[in-house]
């Protein structure tokens, strides 16, 4: 039974890391998203392109906080 529990405790735990990272990256990624906003004036194509792939990991990150939480 005390196997059971500490094997629990660890799932728990684990997933309570992982979400504290998701939250992590989500933060990072929406920092780095709201820095291109501000320039989008001066930003050239590539970046555009690149500021595209941002707002897609940051649509995947949050679905998956969502999940998660």
């Amino acid at each position: 039974m005390n196997s059971i529990l500490l094997e629990a405790e660890s799932e728990t735990t684990t997933s309570q890391n992982g979400q504290a990272e998701l939250q992590k990256e989500l933060g990072d990624l929406q920092t780095e998203l709201d820095i291109a906003r501000e320039n989008f004036a001066d930003i050239p194509r590539a970046r555009k392109l690149e500021l595209d792939d941002l707002n897609r990991q940051l649509r995947k990150k949050q679905i998956l906080s969502l999940l998660f939480h």
